[in-house]
Order: structure tokens, then sequence, then C-alpha cells
């Protein structure tokens, strides 16, 4: 895990964050992750940054996010583990 932000490949049209309870660290520890929509050859996909910034709280997590982010309501669909989304 990185307390860097990471770099939109190249083709990004959206950014958004997760913040999730990470699910291998005991003590529970709070992840943020980069989600980007990048398109490329007129295909879109979904990646996610290759590594995420941990926390011990989420009051924490939430620290380490871009300023001036929206939180999104959770999406029931959602992965359990994803317990905020910030567009």
């Amino acid at each position: 895990m990185t307390r860097a932000r990471p770099t939109p490949p190249a083709g990004t049209t959206l950014t958004w964050w997760t913040v999730s309870a990470h699910r291998d660290a005991l003590p529970l520890k709070y992840e943020v992750r980069a989600q980007f929509q990048v398109t490329r050859g007129g295909v879109t996909t979904i990646e996610a940054a290759p590594e995420g910034m941990l926390a011990d709280t989420i009051e924490g997590a939430r620290q380490l996010l871009p300023r001036h982010l929206r939180c999104l309501r959770r999406d029931p669909g959602e992965d359990p583990p994803v317990l905020e989304v910030w567009l």
C-alpha cells in the first residue's frame, strides 16, 4: 500500500474513489482506492489503481481523499467491503 495518489491511466474519462474495509488487515483497516473509467480504441473499461492507501479509521480514510468530492449513496449491489464511493 502507498500513501501517494495514483496517476490516472491514459484515456481516463472519469475517476472515483472507494473506501472499503480492508479484507486482509487485522486489526481492521480502511482502504482508499481510485477507480478509473478508461476509453481506449473505442472500448471503455473500469480499472482500479494498482495500490490503495490504508488508514486506521474511516475518518482517517476520508482525509486521504482529494478535496471537493461528494459521497454517493451506497448501491445495495456494491461489493460488501465497499463502504463509501466518492466522486
